[in-house]
């Protein structure tokens, strides 16, 4: 392994990171690459997630379409809404 500088870390910071590894019974290096790979499994279960969201099939499809239109577009008359 090599050694390697971070740059622009405060010193409270890098404090915090030395006990967090201690605390967990890690060496610095380890302690890192942890966070990191946890960060990405993290990130990627967000972008799955998203993705669930997004790709997912339209409620609503043909008929339903129209019949909610017309019953929204009655209950905005009720109550003086504009059409977007």
């Amino acid at each position: 392994m090599q050694t390697v500088a971070i740059k622009n870390v405060k010193k409270e910071t890098w404090l915090k990171f030395k006990s967090e590894s201690v605390r967990h019974g890690l060496k610095m290096g380890e302690f890192f690459e942890k966070l990191v790979t946890e960060h990405k499994v993290k990130e990627q279960s967000h972008k799955d997630a998203w993705n669930q969201i997004f790709m997912r099939k339209p409620l609503l499809r043909g008929k339903d379409v129209g019949e909610f239109r017309k019953v929204l577009a009655e209950f905005r008359e009720g109550f003086d809404v504009r059409n977007a």
